[in-house]
């Protein structure tokens, strides 16, 4: 049978429609809260039964280490660390983007308010 882990931290409409899905479709759906993770990286020892990880956890301080940790274990993360680190930082998405001919927004980057200032 097929395995699914979603990490979550509350369970949203979304997350009622993706569970359901699972259900309909006959994957065995594995449900992680992230406030009941505890990651273990010395003991190692692999803490979901499946091997494909979908994240859904609202508090973006704790998805890129929960994505890390994972994905060092061989768990196959549906949206990967490094795809989530670029789509949470707005202008490394636009780089990114930008660079592969994709229309984007004019965007600038100014550090202070001086520079925002003068960039407008």
């Amino acid at each position: 049978m097929k395995s699914l882990a979603i990490i979550y931290s509350r369970v949203r409409p979304e997350e009622k429609l993706l569970f359901a899905a699972c259900e309909e479709l006959g994957v065995q759906l594995e449900k992680v809260r992230d406030n009941d993770l505890i990651l273990d990286i010395v003991a190692n020892t692999p803490q979901l039964e499946s091997q494909v990880l979908l994240q859904r956890s609202m508090n973006h301080g704790r998805i890129p280490t929960t994505l890390r940790f994972f994905e060092s274990q061989g768990v196959h993360t549906i949206n990967s660390v490094l795809s989530t680190e670029m789509c949470d930082d707005k202008f490394t998405a636009s780089l990114v983007l930008q660079k592969a001919g994709v229309a984007t927004i004019p965007t600038k980057l100014a550090y202070t308010e001086e520079a925002a200032i003068q960039a407008m």
